[in-house]
């Protein structure tokens, strides 16, 4: 079939057919390899929970660390602008230039994900 010959309607449905294809071709393949998988699974005597738990470390959606010249958005436990006050009355504001102090590190240490954003939700003052 030669393409270049195609009007631009034609050419539109042409995608839209061979994208419809792709996601049913996709869809049988991923079925395939899923089948083979669980029968290996369960010949092994593993349970298909175990082996998605196992497969879930293999997800690179949720991937922590960057590949070789990426940059990770890290997300903030702390909000910008909000002052937290240390056990000496000190404060800091979020999101200012700078290191944080001493002692909010000292006070945060330790705490990961949604520990560390209610720890400095506690040291909050305006």
């Amino acid at each position: 079939m030669d393409i270049t010959k195609l009007s631009y309607a034609e050419l539109q449905k042409l995608i839209q057919e061979a994208e419809a294809a792709r996601d049913a071709k996709r869809g049988e393949e991923l079925k395939v390899i899923v089948d083979a998988c669980a029968k290996k699974l369960q010949a092994a005597g593993f349970s298909i929970k175990e082996g998605l738990a196992e497969l879930a470390n293999y997800d690179t959606s949720t991937r922590k660390r960057a590949l070789r010249g990426s940059v990770v958005k890290v997300e903030k436990a702390y909000q910008d602008g909000v002052v937290y006050r240390g056990p000496n009355g000190e404060e800091w504001t979020g999101g200012t230039k700078g290191r944080q102090p001493a002692w909010l590190r000292e006070l945060t240490a330790g705490f990961e994900g949604d520990a560390l954003a209610n720890k400095f939700a506690g040291l909050a003052v305006r």
